[in-house]
């Protein structure tokens, strides 16, 4: 598995017949990837900046509402 087509090749084999893939190809399954990454790196960076407040602030009543104040 040294590319994502040969884990995408791979996947295939194991599949049961019939079985669509979500994704055409080695390329589209990195790209998916990729963008998954990105989007949990920057959900930790609000969950790191609500975090940090906190400890300057001290806790809040209402954490979650000022959590969601930081989105």
């Amino acid at each position: 598995m040294k590319t994502p087509n040969d884990l995408f090749n791979r996947l295939k084999k194991m599949m049961p017949a019939g079985t669509r893939p979500k994704f055409a190809n080695g390329e589209e399954l990195l790209a998916w990837n990729q963008e998954q990454g990105r989007l949990r790196s920057e959900a930790i960076v609000r969950e790191n900046r609500a975090m940090k407040m906190q400890r300057v602030n001290g806790p809040f009543r209402h954490s979650r509402a000022a959590y969601e104040l930081l989105i």
